[in-house]
């Protein structure tokens, strides 16, 4: 069975293999303008096609895309701004953020995992960590990114 995106549901409390889990989520009527246009920017990856960047790239499948629409809105709860919705050359979708020479991006991939590429274009350090695709994942991953771009 297909999940789901939460914004499809008639209430805001978060559903998983068909049961509630008592956290509230935002309804897609609560999210920012900035985040119902990231999550528009998903609904467009639904369209590409196998193949779709010319060197045999899968498209982002329907994991991948709710994975990342997830992420975006826990994004926006801890306040930590998107720049950048893409699919990614290895299959699912690519979400990035960044602050003058630092850069995070979160990778969706279609299997159901995640993982994070903090780089600063400056020194050339690169770190990646793994992301667990719920809740807990998303708020540490975003706490990383926070910390890693804004000190903060």
């Amino acid at each position: 069975m297909t999940a789901k995106p939460i914004s499809d549901h008639p209430t805001i409390s978060e559903q998983q293999n068909g049961a509630t889990t008592g956290r509230l989520v935002p309804s897609a009527q609560s999210l920012s303008v900035e985040a119902s246009k990231w999550t528009a920017s998903l609904d467009e990856l639904t369209k590409l096609s196998e193949g779709w960047d010319s060197y045999g790239a899968s498209a982002p499948n329907s994991v991948a895309i709710q994975n990342a629409r997830t992420f975006v809105k826990e994004s926006e709860t801890a306040a930590v701004e998107v720049q950048r919705i893409e699919a990614s050359a290895m299959g699912g979708v690519g979400v990035t953020f960044s602050a003058g020479d630092r850069e995070a991006v979160v990778e969706f991939y279609n299997k159901g995992t995640a993982h994070a590429l903090l780089s600063d274009n400056k020194s050339g350090e690169m770190r990646t960590l793994p992301v667990a695709t719920n809740a807990a994942g998303y708020q540490e991953v975003n706490t990383e990114i926070r910390k890693y771009l804004h000190g903060k």
